[in-house]
């Protein structure tokens, strides 16, 4: 009875066509039909939910083709980048104007085409693309930048000083370079205004009121530097003395050591009395040219440094202007941190100068980030605790340092050992 109720059931299986709904072919013809209907389903379905959400869909496909566009923007800069890092200008040039092309107002392509422009030397075009960049973005701290440094070169100093300015406007986080930009333009406006002033004095007759600029202007005369050229750039004068250019002597025929040290030691009261002699000083280029004394290859003997370093002492005494001009002659700033370094490279009487020298100039913020930010000087500052000539400016020096957050970490990390061996010793 189980075996015919068995052959039933399979009989009314095979006979159940309700299966062949179920059944679907595998054959590559049906399969290739099937994926062109289920497309056409689905671009059916896309059609009307772009006809039901217009909006929607038209924004979605410009953000995917903004992002699109945007990688491959991203890729051409970082090409373009990497032509200028290697000082490959022409065909960054050619990259950045491809990049253009496609982002005919983008600030950051203008600014950086503008800034292969200056180092090519071609400051016309430099300065075309600068005033695009800040058509475009009338706020932009580099375009800004560049465009007062092409002012700057040309002598503008008024013009420059106005754009640096608003670009330390814009400029929230106070940008090291940007700082050190303003002040030297600054620096050069202020002492083309004063030398215009002190010139008109000059010319003046005789009398009480320039009697001792025409008695500098004397000795300036007598002070044989070289035949400095008041247009030649700080950077070509120390290259010039560095390649072992040096000082001529005077019209006596006196070697230099000699015609400096007695030129330097004539000037000094008159630099020590009166500000407007420290201007004619600085502007005639005699502090430059000093400095570059100061720091040549050829070591100046010990009576010259000790003049050179007098009359320095003078200048920076209440002399803003004269600290940042110092300041931003790299050569001397390096000058300065490898002396306190190494003490043998100076005397102890020269030393005692230089130390009240930096102590004069850490009134500049620009000062005091040098010594801050050098464990090496600190360290140095702190060995003249005890010399007696330079304890007290030493002192004061490393007491302006800590006022940093960089000189505070280090006095109190990488120099707290010498800094309690010092305290102990001053304390004995």
């Amino acid at each position: 009875m189980s075996d015919l109720w068995g052959c039933c059931s399979s009989i009314f299986v095979a006979n159940d066509y309700s299966m062949w709904d179920k059944w679907e072919p595998q054959d590559p013809v049906t399969l290739d039909e099937k994926a062109r209907q289920d497309a056409l389903v689905e671009k059916m379905k896309n059609d009307q939910f772009e006809q039901a959400n217009p909006d929607f869909c038209t924004q979605f496909k410009h953000d995917l083709e903004k992002r699109q566009q945007s990688t491959r923007d991203k890729d051409r800069l970082a090409q373009s980048n990497t032509y200028f890092k290697r000082r490959q200008y022409a065909p960054a040039l050619a990259s950045y104007m491809a990049a253009l092309v496609e982002a005919p107002y983008c600030p950051l392509i203008l600014t950086n085409i503008a800034q292969v422009h200056l180092r090519l030397n071609a400051t016309d075009d430099a300065l075309e693309f600068c005033n695009r960049a800040l058509f475009v973005a009338p706020t932009h701290i580099k375009a800004l930048s560049r465009k007062a440094s092409i002012l700057h070169g040309r002598g503008l100093w008024k013009d420059a000083l106005d754009v640096v300015q608003l670009a330390m406007d814009v400029d929230k986080r106070a940008t090291p370079d940007l700082v050190q930009q303003f002040v030297q333009i600054k620096a050069a406006y202020d002492d083309d205004v004063g030398r215009e002033v002190l010139q008109r004095r000059m010319d003046a007759p005789n009398s009480v009121d320039n009697w001792h600029l025409h008695a500098m202007q004397h000795l300036l005369d007598q002070f044989d530097l070289g035949h400095h050229n008041p247009h030649e750039s700080t950077e070509h004068l120390f290259q010039r003395h560095a390649s072992g250019d040096k000082m001529d002597g005077d019209a006596t025929g006196r070697p230099p050591n000699v015609a400096t040290v007695d030129a330097l030691r004539a000037l000094l009261p008159l630099l020590q009395a009166d500000k407007d002699c420290k201007l004619l000083f600085r502007t005639s280029g005699a502090l430059t040219r000093v400095v570059t004394r100061l720091v040549a290859p050829e070591a100046a003997e010990d009576d010259e440094v000790r003049a050179i370093l007098q009359c320095l002492v003078a200048m920076v005494t209440d002399d803003a202007a004269t600290q940042h001009h110092l300041y931003l002659l790299a050569p001397f700033r390096q000058w300065v941190v490898d002396s306190v370094v190494d003490t043998s490279m100076n005397t102890t009487r020269n030393m005692s100068l230089l130390v009240q020298l930096v102590d004069e100039c850490m009134a500049v913020n620009l000062w005091k980030s040098v010594v801050a930010t050098s464990v090496p000087m600190l360290a140095g500052l702190l060995r003249q605790w005890q010399a007696q000539e330079s304890a007290e400016s030493a002192t004061s020096i490393v007491m302006y340092a800590s006022e940093m957050e960089a000189g505070r970490h280090a006095l109190t990390t990488a120099l707290i050992q010498p800094v309690l061996v010092q305290v102990l010793a001053l304390l004995r």
